[in-house]
């Protein structure tokens, strides 16, 4: 560390010993996050200073980076970190020459189309070749935190969301790859967070699905649903949920579910999936209100999870169900004396939860049975979940607050 601090302090970069000797430090401590930022500066000295002639070679980098991946374990934030780093500085620079050559007239017999084509497949292959390298990884450790945020982040620059990949025994995009994680095999592990929140981030910000310059946005559906305007703008650079996709998405969750009942992450991912806006297929518009169709799939579901969970209850699908029953009992607040007949033909403002009221019928009959009905969930929940007994006491007060003070103004208007 002496050596290291004097080269330190006279910024030596421009050798090759220094990152002899930055090396020799990292396998010392592959945690030393100054030793691989120093290693960083002379790496990228080099790597714009270097000729043909030189010795020095970037690809020797991502060599040692698996080196110390594979000895000391690949759960190193300064590792991934480093290597993100330099397959940035790779792609920044093979970008730059293909456009230098596109821009300059050269002796070459090649067509510009023929150069992009060529700079395309290198950079597709250069992003394969990372992604395959964060598999090698995963299957070591499948919940490894820092190779899931390198996965995403290479899926994001190389733009590759919905292409396939050849893992060397299949050819899948990585919808199917996630799928394989959760439900695939045997090995498969369907409790996996990280997966779970791997698929959240393919699915809510991948492209190429459906065509991005005929219908609105995400954000256009959230600009939408606060403004008075009917005519959403487009964007070319978002990705679209269609109510198709969004469907086909909840009964995925819902197989799964089917699996394992009280799978904590499959429940969070729905609760999820029902407040994404999405385009509805009968207006081709923007529309942040689940369903009435998906709305009642996953309300028998619910149900159906009360009926058989084994051991004890569903605390899930419990509260699933509570807080829909909420949105009942606030519209019914809202509206005194307002019968079950009479709420699909009303025209309350819309609900600010997923739920739309105004354009579903209600589960419960009246003010009193819908109260009853979420005192009791909760009740149930309280008296089963040990961990969280003090969190359904308080969501039962303030369904008990509001509830009094509801018969209060009834009582003395």
């Amino acid at each position: 560390m002496g050596y290291f601090r004097s080269i330190q302090q006279i910024k030596e970069i421009h050798t090759l010993r220094v990152l002899d000797l930055t090396a020799d430090l990292i396998r010392l401590n592959p945690a030393n996050y100054t030793a691989w930022q120093y290693r960083r500066l002379c790496l990228l000295y080099h790597y714009n200073h270097s000729s043909s002639s030189s010795s020095f070679n970037i690809d020797n980098e991502l060599i040692f980076i698996q080196e110390i991946a594979d000895i000391f374990g690949a759960k190193n934030y300064q590792l991934w970190a480093h290597r993100r780093e330099i397959i940035r500085w790779i792609l920044e620079n093979g970008t730059k020459l293909y456009e230098d050559d596109l821009s300059t007239s050269s002796s070459s017999s090649l067509s510009n189309t023929k150069k992009t084509e060529i700079f395309n497949q290198w950079k597709q292959e250069l992003g394969y070749n990372e992604l395959l390298f964060t598999l090698r990884y995963l299957i070591k450790d499948i919940k490894n935190y820092h190779v899931w945020g390198q996965r995403q982040w290479i899926i994001q620059t190389f733009n590759i969301w919905d292409q396939i990949i050849n893992t060397n025994t299949v050819n899948i995009n990585e919808f199917e790859f996630i799928e394989n994680l959760l439900i695939g095999n045997d090995d498969s592990d369907i409790r996996n967070n990280s997966v779970w929140n791997y698929r959240w981030f393919i699915f809510t910000r991948g492209k190429g699905h459906i065509n991005m310059q005929t219908v609105p946005t995400i954000i256009d559906a959230i600009n939408l649903s606060s403004s008075s305007s009917n005519t959403p703008t487009t964007s070319n650079n978002s990705y679209i949920i269609t109510e198709e996709l969004l469907s086909k998405e909840i009964q995925f969750v819902l197989t799964c579910l089917n699996i394992v009942q009280k799978n904590e992450s499959a429940w969070s991912y729905l609760r999820a999936l029902v407040r994404l806006p999405y385009i509805s297929s009968n207006t081709n518009q923007p529309n942040i209100n689940i369903s009435l169709h998906n709305w009642l799939i996953i309300y028998k579901f619910c149900v159906k999870c009360q009926n058989f969970s084994y051991p004890g209850i569903n605390i899930y699908a419990n509260e699933w169900l509570a807080e829909y029953y909420e949105e009942e009992l606030y519209y019914y607040g809202n509206n005194k004396n307002i019968t079950k007949n009479e709420i699909s033909s009303s025209s309350s403002t819309t609900s600010s939860s997923a739920i739309s009221l105004s354009s579903m019928n209600c589960i419960t009959t009246s003010f009193n049975e819908c109260y009853q009905k979420i005192i009791e969930l909760y009740t149930n929940n309280y008296n089963h979940d040990i961990i969280r007994k003090k969190y359904w006491l308080y969501r039962n007060q303030i369904i008990q607050q509001y509830y009094t003070n509801i018969i209060q103004k009834d009582t003395h208007p």
